[in-house]
């Protein structure tokens, strides 16, 4: 065979095998395309499934973490406040028996409870309504401490707590502030759909559910050294009306709470911190 022909037998052959390899290329690309184009998106898996997310905010947010530690209180910040009987715990729990119960109206809603015993409490602009627990073992209106607007969720250390008897008339009260309160690195971008995708992701988001409400607060992540606390931003989601969920809004953990244990068992505490407290004690 001549070398002209040997050259183009090569030539032909080579050829052959560019168009097979162009053709498994193409095909390639074109089943990645198509899979990629069938992955429905987050807001398509919550359409088909009707869960109305129709209330999480479209806006971004900028959020870091925080540090505080426990306020300690001294008898100048209480000297102005009257008809109470008041007691300092370790200097970070303050107790008061108010010598005249107040009265609280359901109908008046909470903005009146709060009218009511404002001017009885110290700081009282920093706490924010939580909730109102009424069972056989505990009546209390819970406040939450907040920060820069936002709640600090479910810790002992930020909390007011007005104890009512069965008229519903508020007769002692407990307080503890977080103070110092510093935000910690370099402010983050969130996306409040990205908390969402958490909870469907995790079998928390159920056929036609409706995402009732989203709020961003502040949750307990951990203790540091000489007192200090590290808190996350953290997003509360409503489900329904009644189911409410945290997630951490930086690293999208979901974090597990009990709110009747947390309001029940702070109470206790509270309970054995003034049942080996004097009420003459001195700071």
């Amino acid at each position: 065979m001549q070398w002209s022909q040997i050259k183009t037998v090569f030539i032909i052959s080579f050829l052959i095998l560019d168009i097979f390899l162009l053709q498994q290329f193409l095909d390639k690309r074109n089943n990645t395309e198509m899979a990629f184009l069938s992955e429905p998106t987050l807001e398509e898996s919550l359409q088909a499934e009707e869960i109305d997310f129709s209330q999480v905010p479209n806006e971004t947010e900028k959020v870091s973490y925080i540090t505080a530690k426990r306020h300690q209180f001294t008898k100048k910040e209480l000297e102005d406040l009257k008809n109470q009987s008041i007691v300092i715990i370790n200097g970070e729990t303050v107790f008061s028996e108010l010598n005249e119960p107040i009265p609280i109206n359901e109908e008046e809603g909470i903005k009146g409870a709060i009218d009511k015993i404002k001017a009885n409490i110290a700081f009282s602009d920093q706490y924010a309504f939580w909730t109102w627990k009424k069972s056989e073992r505990l009546n209390a209106i819970v406040f939450f401490q907040q920060y820069d607007g936002h709640p600090v969720y479910y810790n002992e250390g930020g909390m007011l707590l007005l104890l009512l008897n069965d008229d519903n008339e508020i007769i002692f009260y407990a307080q503890t502030l977080l103070d110092d309160i510093k935000s910690e690195n370099k402010e983050q971008e969130i996306q409040p759909l990205k908390a969402v995708e958490s909870l469907y992701h995790s079998n928390k988001l159920y056929s036609g559910d409706k995402i009732s409400s989203m709020e961003l607060g502040y949750f307990t992540l951990v203790p540091l050294a000489n007192g200090v606390q590290v808190f996350s931003p953290t997003w509360k989601i409503n489900i329904n009306g009644n189911n409410n969920f945290y997630v951490n809004a930086i690293e999208g953990q979901i974090i597990e709470t009990d709110e009747n244990t947390f309001i029940e068992q702070t109470i206790e505490n509270l309970i054995i911190k003034i049942e080996s407290t004097s009420w003459s004690e001195e700071e």
